[in-house]
């Protein structure tokens, strides 16, 4: 069983979803992707990311490229399994080729956390915005 947490800094908003962060380094976050400990803990995430053709490793790839600037907000959200996490969210645009050949302008929305060890990457929700 993972057990989620935040390092403790959010405090929540107006909206009981929304904290003020972000939760995590992102220093951390990218540490933890660059080394492809990663855990998806939503199935509408997976789904997701089975539709991008892509698997965790290729999220982290996503997470490594992140920068401050991507920061989009922190909320606490539910996993599949009806757990908590407290999330750090985050909008990535790419420039991508299509399959045709065609480059794209393609906008990533993530939201990531770590266990309470700091140690696993969780993948809450990883698609197109």
């Amino acid at each position: 069983m993972v057990s989620y947490s935040s390092s403790g800094n959010g405090t929540s908003k107006s909206n009981d979803r929304q904290l003020d962060g972000p939760l995590y380094s992102l220093e951390r976050l990218i540490a933890v992707a660059n080394n492809k400990k990663a855990y998806i803990v939503n199935d509408r995430a997976i789904q997701d990311i089975e539709n991008l053709g892509w698997d965790n490793s290729d999220v982290c790839r996503l997470v490594c490229h992140l920068e401050d600037k991507h920061y989009h907000g922190s909320e606490r959200c539910q996993t599949s399994n009806q757990m908590s996490v407290d999330c750090d969210a985050y909008v990535i645009e790419r420039i991508e080729t299509t399959e045709f050949g065609n480059s794209i302008c393609a906008r990533y929305y993530l939201k990531l956390a770590l266990t309470k060890s700091g140690n696993l990457l969780l993948i809450v929700s990883c698609h197109l915005s």
